[in-house]
């Protein structure tokens, strides 16, 4: 997974269920990959992990809706 921050201040992405977090990505193109292999199926929620503060460029004023979902499907491979 490649997270690329196109915004004017600092974010992160955090993927509580499968312990991610890529810590700070520089405003303008901070850019991190992120290699994990999900242990479970379902639908997992995504957010900004950096608390906004506008004075220290920290995130932006809408950080509360900077949230998404990964879908993991179950693709079989494992069952009889």
């Amino acid at each position: 997974l490649t997270v690329i921050n196109p915004r004017s201040h600092a974010h992160s992405l955090i993927l509580p269920a499968f312990g991610i977090d890529t810590g700070p990505l520089a405003a303008r193109g901070g850019t991190t990959t992120i290699e994990f292999t999900p242990s479970a199926a379902g639908v997992f929620q995504f957010a900004c992990g950096v608390p906004y503060d506008e004075p220290g460029a920290m995130c932006d004023p809408d950080h509360k809706r900077m949230t998404g979902y990964l879908v993991v499907l179950d693709s079989g491979a494992n069952h009889a």
